[in-house]
Formats: C-alpha cells, sequence, structure tokens
C-alpha cells in the first residue's frame, strides 16, 4: 500500500524511480549495508585464520592474526546490536525498516 503523504524521490533522483519515498531508499540501502557488512566479516575472520595458520609460531604475525580475528568478531557483534536496534525501533515506532 502506497502512502502519498511526502515526496516522490523519484523526481528528483532518476535512480531512484521505483522508490516513493526517502525511507524506502533507505530501507534497501540497509538491507544491502548488512549483507555486504556479514560478507566483509566472514572474509576478516578467514584472512585472520589463514594468517594464523601460516604464521608458524612467529609471535609478531600471531598476534596479528588474533587482532584481526579479535576485531572481526567485535564487528559481527556490533553488526547485531544494530540490526537488533533497528529492529526494536520497527517494533516500537511500526515504521517498518526492513522492507515493507
Amino acid at each position: 500500500m502506497a502512502n502519498n503523504n511526502g515526496v516522490n524521490i523519484g523526481d528528483f533522483l532518476p535512480f531512484a524511480k521505483k522508490f516513493e519515498t526517502i525511507g524506502g531508499l533507505i530501507s534497501v540501502l540497509l538491507d544491502w549495508v548488512f549483507m555486504i557488512a556479514g560478507v566483509l566479516v566472514f572474509l576478516f575472520l578467514l584472512w585472520g585464520g589463514i594468517q594464523y595458520i601460516f604464521s608458524q609460531g612467529n609471535p609478531k604475525e600471531v598476534q596479528n592474526a588474533q587482532r584481526r580475528m579479535t576485531y572481526a568478531i567485535i564487528g559481527l557483534a556490533v553488526l547485531i546490536l544494530a540490526f537488533l536496534v533497528l529492529q526494536a525501533i520497527e517494533a516500537w515506532t511500526g515504521i517498518p525498516i526492513f522492507g515493507e
């Protein structure tokens, strides 16, 4: 159901013709941001793991690998927390954030 309150952003942004509101555009962008962030977390964990395996006991390389994996896990925690906060905002306001 389209909401006719607001500005049709397709008039101002030619690439956004299928979005009626800025909220619709942000909703789609958030889906992509979370997906890309999840892939990056996985890649950094993988990179840290491979770096750990090939460190061959070198303390500095082991420390770098552990730091990379720690930061990836912290990033995952921040990503999950951001998702939960957005879900709570959606529940409290009734405004759909992730899709329609």
